[in-house]
């Protein structure tokens, strides 16, 4: 809310908002797409079918440089941001007309055995981190999953 008790969303017109997506997707690497796009609902919809996500609009960030874009999309236009990861989570609901940034497509896993450190990215799964933390000779699934944090 403002201070004069309205809303923070900007006001500009339809034309307005459909130019600042289209100025958005220059600016990310990864997908952006609105509700009239091929590929929304697929990219939306993640593993979590309890709750489903109608953001305005829907960015397939592809590195932090997106994420940044997206969260300085959605300030702009005061509009709410919602992170949807690997898709399982109920938080992660953007509300309609929101900001979703799906970080799926982030996937990269660095492991340090010398400091027994992990760099992971935030798509990553937790098989994924136990298949690169694993040494060489440790058994591969079926073993039993971890419990995640």
């Amino acid at each position: 809310m403002s201070a004069s008790g309205g809303d923070n969303r900007d006001t500009t017109t339809s034309s307005d908002f459909d130019q600042a997506v289209e100025a958005l997707a220059r600016q990310v690497k990864g997908t952006v797409l609105t509700p009239r796009d091929e590929g929304y609902d697929a990219e939306r919809a993640g593993n979590q079918t309890g709750r489903t996500h109608r953001p305005a609009v829907l960015v397939g960030a592809s590195g932090p440089a997106d994420v940044q874009q997206a969260v300085v999309f959605a300030a702009r236009h005061g509009l709410p941001v919602a992170v949807q990861g690997t898709g399982h989570a109920l938080g992660a609901v953007a509300s309609e007309g929101g900001v979703l940034i799906n970080t799926s497509r982030m996937t990269g896993v660095r492991i340090d055995t010398d400091t027994a450190t992990a760099w992971v990215a935030a798509g990553v799964s937790w098989d994924q981190v136990i298949h690169e933390a694993a040494p060489p000779a440790w058994p591969r699934w079926p073993a039993p999953p971890p419990a995640s944090a």
